[in-house]
C-alpha cells in the first residue's frame, strides 16, 4: 500500500511541476502574423486585441496611413493559450485561438522560432436568425506533432463557417441553456 501511495505522490508531483513549468515558460516559440481583410482587400480601422490566458495584453488599431502595412504580429510564449480578437465597427468580430504548447523535446530559440501567417476575413454585420456560433473562435491554431509545424484546424474552421451561414438562414437550432 505504501508503494502505491508513493507512486501516486510522485505522479502528482510530476504533474504539478509540469503545470508550473508550462505556466512559467518565457521562451518565445511562435511569431504569428495576421491581416484583416474583406473581400480579399486589407481593412483599415481594425482593432486588434491580444489576450493571454484571457488577460488582455495588447490593443492596437490598424489605421489608414499611406504605405502602411495592414498586418499585425505578435511574439508568443511557449506553453500558453492566446486569443486574438479582430474587430471593426460594422463587421462581425472574429476570434482566433492559439495554443502554443510544444512537446518537451522541441527546442526553440531566437534563430528557429515557428512562424504562422493567417488572414481573418471580416464579414459585414447582418441580422442573423440564430447567432449562437458567432462568438466561437473562427480558427484554432496549434502545433501539429505529425507535420512538426503550427497549423489551423481547417475542419473546425469549415464547421464554424457552415454553422454561421446556417444561422444567417435560420437553418440551425441549438438548445440554449
Amino acid at each position: 500500500m505504501r508503494k502505491i501511495k508513493t507512486i501516486l505522490i510522485l505522479m502528482l508531483f510530476n504533474f504539478c511541476t509540469g503545470v508550473i513549468a508550462q505556466k512559467n515558460d518565457s521562451t518565445v516559440c511562435l511569431e504569428i502574423i495576421g491581416i484583416a481583410v474583406h473581400k480579399a482587400e486589407p481593412l483599415d480601422g481594425v482593432t486588434i486585441k491580444l489576450y493571454k490566458e484571457n488577460e488582455e495584453l495588447v490593443w492596437e488599431q490598424i489605421t489608414s496611413i499611406p504605405y502602411h502595412d495592414h498586418s499585425f504580429s505578435f511574439s508568443l510564449l511557449r506553453n500558453s493559450h492566446y486569443s486574438i480578437e479582430v474587430s471593426k465597427e460594422g463587421y462581425i468580430s472574429r476570434l482566433v485561438s492559439i495554443d502554443t504548447r510544444l512537446p518537451d523535446d522541441i527546442q526553440v530559440n531566437t534563430g528557429n522560432r515557428f512562424v504562422f501567417e493567417f488572414e481573418v476575413d471580416l464579414v459585414k454585420e447582418i441580422k442573423m436568425k440564430d447567432d449562437f456560433y458567432i462568438d466561437f473562435p473562427i480558427a484554432i491554431i496549434s502545433y501539429n506533432m505529425i507535420t512538426g509545424v503550427f497549423e489551423n484546424h481547417d475542419d473546425y474552421t469549415k464547421h464554424i463557417k457552415e454553422k454561421m451561414i446556417m444561422g444567417i438562414k435560420g437553418d440551425v437550432s441549438v438548445k440554449k441553456e
